[in-house]
């Protein structure tokens, strides 16, 4: 679920600082507060490309890489 919810997220956030131009940017405004929140998300999990090796493998039983 979170491979598919991140980078809407980040489009909206991207979508959201463009329409407030220089204000979005401001860690004082909403909209940089987002996206520094979808910024920690995105790192916590991890990338989307581990996600994606860890969920083939489980499907798979294959390890797209080697321990």
């Amino acid at each position: 679920m979170r491979l598919f919810i991140v980078p809407i997220r980040f489009r909206r956030r991207a979508d959201a600082r463009d329409m407030f131009g220089g204000v979005g940017i401001l860690l004082e405004n909403d909209v940089a507060r987002h996206r520094a929140d979808v910024e920690a998300l995105h790192t916590f999990e991890g990338t989307d490309t581990m996600q994606s090796l860890i969920v083939g493998k489980d499907i798979t039983g294959v390890s797209a890489y080697k321990s």
